[in-house]
């Protein structure tokens, strides 16, 4: 897992440089740790691994909205957005 304080830089610079940024916290898998994907209003996107425990306030941190890993399959609201720009 990379350094969560560095993953806390890169996604500061990403919501700082970008508009309508959302994160959606992935849950850990027997394959995967637990990550982070924040998706920009375009659709652009980025993810990282993260410390479960840290991610769950990750939203409030950056002050953006985020969907933590509840066990829902439902995606940030900007990735429908991209998804019917390509339909």
């Amino acid at each position: 897992m990379s350094d969560p304080a560095e993953s806390l830089g890169h996604f500061r610079q990403f919501v700082a440089s970008r508009r309508g940024v959302e994160a959606y916290v992935e849950p850990a898998t027997r394959i995967t740790s637990t990550t982070v994907v924040l998706i920009a209003h375009d659709g652009e996107w980025t993810r990282r691994a993260y410390p479960a425990k840290l991610a769950a306030e990750l939203g409030p941190t950056l002050g953006i909205p985020a969907l933590p890993p509840s066990g829902s399959r439902a995606l940030p609201r900007a990735s429908y957005r991209v998804t019917a720009m390509r339909l």
